[in-house]
């Protein structure tokens, strides 16, 4: 893993598409702003972990 630090308005970049901005860095939280191209999906982790567990339950299921 890469870890990058960065102020607020500061960002980087991942390829020439996608952007990463610090929008706002708090105590306890962090904003951050994802310029991409629209054909990008960008999701937090935990819908990630959703979506995989719903395809499980599907399989698991017969797709019912």
């Amino acid at each position: 893993m890469l870890v990058i630090s960065r102020r607020e308005l500061e960002g980087f970049r991942i390829g020439p598409d996608i952007r990463i901005v610090i929008v706002k860095a708090g105590a306890r939280r962090v904003h951050v702003g994802v310029v991409a191209p629209p054909g990008i999906k960008v999701l937090r982790d935990e819908l990630v972990n959703q979506d995989e567990n719903d395809l499980d339950q599907w399989a698991t299921d017969g797709g019912k």
